[in-house]
């Protein structure tokens, strides 16, 4: 069961419930089975890294770009695959 949102009602079970729950959603495994491979954009960043973390401990597949694969070794050991970022586009 997901918990409650900005007005106090909870979403059922699997409904999307929007960015403020959706890696509480993650983190106790509410998505397992609906989702592939989880792109994580930034993940030695400040949202991405708790992101990231909560996504593999909620056993999904998780792929995290930053742009210095050093940074993230810590993803790499909790088994995330690192992709290497760029610095600009």
């Amino acid at each position: 069961m997901s918990a409650p949102g900005p007005s106090g009602r909870s979403a059922p079970p699997g409904a999307y419930v929007g960015n403020w729950g959706a890696a509480r959603a993650a983190a106790e495994g509410e998505w397992r089975g609906m989702m592939g491979k989880v792109l994580v954009i930034g993940a030695s960043g400040f949202v991405g890294r708790p992101l990231a973390r909560a996504l593999l401990a909620g056993g999904h597949a998780v792929r995290c770009l930053a742009r210095d694969p050093a940074k993230v070794r810590d993803l790499a050991a909790l088994g995330g695959e690192v992709i290497r970022g760029v610095d600009f586009v």
